[in-house]
C-alpha cells in the first residue's frame, strides 16, 4: 500500500487583482500571494525567503490538485514545476496556468489534508 501523502492547502491571502504583494507567509520560508476561485486556489506570487534552501521546494511537493501556479516568469520555476508533474496551459489571455493533471489524481488516492505544511510556520 502506498503510504499517505501529506498535503497543505496555502491561507488565501486576496482576490484575483493586480496589485499582489508577498505578504503573506504562505509556508515557512514562502512568502506570496493567493486567490479562491470557482474551488481552486490560485498562486499568482511564490516568493522563497532564503534561495536555495529548498522551502519552495516543500511547497511545492505539498500542494493539492486542485491549486494552481499562474503567471510563471522565472525559469527556475518553470523548470520546478515541470519536475513536479505540473502540466503548463496558455490561456486566451496570454496567461499561463500550471496544473498537476487529474489524470494522476489516482497516484494520490490516499491523500491526506494538513492545517500546516510538514515544516510548520513556529
Amino acid at each position: 500500500m502506498r503510504p499517505k501523502r501529506l498535503l497543505y492547502e496555502p491561507p488565501i491571502s486576496g482576490g484575483p487583482f493586480p496589485a499582489w504583494s508577498p505578504t503573506v507567509q504562505l509556508a515557512l520560508g514562502v512568502r506570496g500571494h493567493t486567490f479562491k476561485k470557482d474551488g481552486d486556489i490560485y498562486i499568482p506570487l511564490i516568493i522563497a525567503e532564503h534561495e536555495g534552501s529548498g522551502d519552495l521546494d516543500r511547497f511545492l511537493d505539498q500542494l493539492p490538485t486542485h491549486c494552481v501556479v499562474v503567471s510563471v516568469t522565472e525559469p527556475h520555476l518553470e523548470n520546478m514545476l515541470v519536475r513536479r508533474g505540473f502540466i503548463k496551459k496558455m490561456l486566451s489571455n496570454g496567461e499561463d496556468e500550471w496544473r498537476r493533471p487529474a489524470i494522476r489524481a489516482h497516484l494520490y488516492r490516499n491523500e491526506q489534508y494538513s492545517e500546516h505544511p510538514v515544516r510548520a510556520i513556529p
